[in-house]
């Protein structure tokens, strides 16, 4: 038996030696790892955190992305979880000075050009009492130039502006049930002009009170979600009005009954005058 082992050990050590590797003459007397040139990795510990060491596959850097430089990701990305986009310093700036964080963009690119970009960002300059973000969209042409866009802002104070109009579907192809709104007079006189304060810490306003629109057009009354006041309380089902719709629809049919009243005023006063 043992001339047989003895025998094997001699015919793995002649096949090594032709092997590809022809530094390795043998196996005989091989005690320490096998260089990188010979197809090993010339390490006792080959795995760890610095440079020509390994990846275990249970190693716990290998559940995250931190410390990525980033690169391009050329399929869906499914994230379950917050996505943050995050601009970082290391100490406060001076008083004035605009903040802005890193976008989320999406662009449609062609040929290596960028052409249709939508981004959201967060701004603050540093020293003021609100913060808000801005909602982009710019179009460029197949030489990188700039063709149209615009900014919206949403500010932390509750309000949205456009350099443009917020503009609403009034296609009569896309509606049914159109009718002309009946006793615009008394409606209006069951809707109150006013201003307020807020108690949930935003600006004040101008408008109808939505409770006063529910009455006279329910359907232009929407419950949104509930709102926590400056002093804890809680509002459930906050309520908002299609302002804009009611006050054009409204107005526009009280001043025309107002011009048919004044019309049967005016041949009153025609006939008062001609029996003089």
């Amino acid at each position: 038996m043992s001339t047989s082992i003895n025998s094997l050990a001699t015919d793995v050590g002649n096949k090594a030696a032709k092997g590809a590797n022809s530094d390795i003459t043998s196996l005989a007397g091989i005690t320490t790892p096998l260089s990188k040139t010979q197809g090993g990795t010339g390490s006792n510990s080959p795995f760890g955190t610095a440079a020509d060491t390994f990846c275990q596959g249970n190693d716990s850097r290998l559940n995250t992305v931190a410390g990525k430089t980033g690169g391009q990701i050329t399929s869906i990305v499914d994230v379950t979880g917050n996505v943050s986009v995050r601009r970082r310093t290391a100490a406060e700036p001076s008083s004035g000075t605009a903040l802005t964080g890193f976008p989320i963009e999406s662009i449609h690119n062609i040929a290596g050009v960028d052409r249709a970009i939508a981004s959201l960002v967060g701004n603050y300059t540093w020293g003021q009492t609100n913060a808000f973000g801005t909602f982009n969209v710019a179009l460029y042409n197949a030489q990188g130039g700039f063709v149209r866009g615009a900014s919206y802002t949403f500010d932390g104070g509750g309000s949205a502006t456009a350099p443009g109009q917020w503009v609403n579907n009034a296609d009569e192809r896309i509606k049914t049930n159109i009718q002309r709104i009946t006793d615009p007079l008394d409606k209006m006189m069951q809707l109150r002009g006013v201003s307020w304060d807020r108690l949930d810490g935003y600006a004040g306003g101008l408008g109808f009170i939505a409770q006063d629109v529910q009455k006279v057009f329910p359907g232009s009354v929407y419950e949104g979600q509930n709102r926590t006041l400056t002093d804890g309380t809680v509002v459930e089902g906050v309520l908002g009005v299609d302002t804009s719709g009611v006050a054009a629809a409204l107005h526009h049919e009280a001043i025309l009954a107002l011009m048919s009243r004044i019309d049967d005023l005016e041949k009153q006063i025609d006939i008062l005058h001609s029996g003089s």
